[in-house]
C-alpha cells in the first residue's frame, strides 16, 4: 500500500515468520518486545480516566463472564420448556460453575483491581474473601439496630457494631458487588503519631493522597505559593510533605528518616521546638 509518500507492506497474520525471515536477509538485530510504556502522556480528563480505570479492571475477567452470562441464558431456556432439568445433577453443576463468578464477583475484582492500583494481589484478595465470608453474609440478618436515610441511595440499616461503629451493609451482603472492593483496594495501611520511629496509630488512606496532596490543594484554594510553604512534622508520613514544601522542619523527637528528609531539625517539642524552628527561619 502506497500512503503519504510511504509503502506499507501489509502482511497479515503471518508476521512473525515474515519478521524472522527479514532479519536473516537484512542482517538486521531484532529489537525485542516494546516495553509497555505507563507514563502518563499529560493531564486527562476524568472521562478518560474513568474509562481507564473500567477497561483495566474488567477487561481481564471479560471473557470468562460472558461465558457465564451465556450459559445462564441457556440454562434458563433449557428450564422454561423442561422444568424437570432444574432437579437434574448436570443443572445442578452448570449453575453453580456459572452463578459461582457472579457470587464471587468480589474476589475477582480484587485481583484485577490490584493489578491495576499496583497493590499487592494477595492482600486484596484477603479484603475481596472477607467480604463474602458467609459470616460477613450473615451479619444483615437478626434484629435491627438501627437504621439511616441516604435518600437517593435509600435508607439501610446495620444489624452489628465495630467497636461502637455500625456496620452498615446491603440487605444481600457484598456477594455480586463491584464498587466496595474497588474502593478497599485503592487504599494504602500506614502509621503515623509517636515519638520518633514508634507509632501510636493506625492509618488508611486513598493510595496516591498523603500530606503533600493536602498541601497542595490547600495552597490553591487560598491562591498562595508554594516557595512560601514551610512544613513541620516529626514521622515518616510528613516525609512527602517535606518533599512538597519549600521549607521543611523536623522535630526533635522524630525519626531518623523524616530528620534525613528535613531542611533543619530542631528541638523536641517539650524543648520549644516550633519557638526554635520559627526563630530559626526568621518568622518571629
Amino acid at each position: 500500500m502506497n500512503a503519504n509518500g510511504q509503502y506499507h507492506v501489509v502482511v497479515g497474520n503471518k508476521v512473525e515468520d515474515v519478521y524472522e525471515q527479514f532479519l536473516k536477509v537484512s542482517g538486521l538485530g531484532g529489537g525485542g518486545a516494546v516495553a509497555a510504556d505507563d507514563a502518563e502522556e499529560g493531564p486527562r480528563t476524568p472521562a478518560a480516566i474513568v474509562i481507564d480505570l473500567i477497561s483495566g479492571i474488567f477487561s481481564p475477567i471479560l471473557g470468562p463472564f460472558c461465558a457465564a452470562g451465556i450459559m445462564k441464558g441457556i440454562l434458563a431456556c433449557i428450564t422454561q420448556f423442561a422444568p424437570e432439568f432444574a432437579n437434574d445433577g448436570a443443572y445442578t453443576v452448570l449453575y453453580t460453575i456459572t452463578d459461582g463468578l457472579f457470587y464471587f464477583l468480589p474476589v475477582m475484582l480484587a485481583i484485577t483491581a490490584a493489578r491495576k492500583f499496583k497493590m499487592s494481589e494477595f492482600t486484596a484478595l484477603g479484603i475481596g474473601v472477607a467480604l463474602v465470608y458467609p459470616t460477613m453474609v450473615a451479619l444483615t440478618g437478626g434484629d435491627v439496630l438501627g437504621s439511616v436515610d441516604l435518600g437517593f441511595f435509600g435508607t439501610f440499616s446495620w444489624y452489628a457494631t465495630f467497636l461502637g461503629i455500625p456496620i452498615i451493609m446491603p440487605a444481600s451482603g457484598y456477594t455480586g458487588s463491584v464498587i466496595p472492593v474497588l474502593l478497599m483496594a485503592d487504599m494504602k495501611v500506614g502509621t503515623w503519631g509517636g515519638a520518633g520511629e514508634l507509632a501510636l496509630f493506625g492509618d488508611v488512606a486513598t493510595k496516591d493522597v498523603d500530606k503533600a496532596v493536602a498541601v497542595r490543594r490547600v495552597v490553591e484554594y487560598l491562591g498562595a505559593d508554594m516557595a512560601d510553604t514551610v512544613a513541620m512534622g516529626d514521622a515518616n508520613v510528613d516525609i512527602p510533605m517535606f518533599e512538597a514544601c519549600a521549607t521543611s522542619v523536623c522535630m526533635g523527637s522524630g525519626g531518623d528518616a523524616a530528620k534525613a528528609a528535613a531542611d533543619f531539625v530542631t528541638t523536641d517539642v517539650d524543648e520549644d521546638g516550633l519557638w526554635n524552628a520559627f526563630s530559626h527561619l526568621g518568622l518571629l
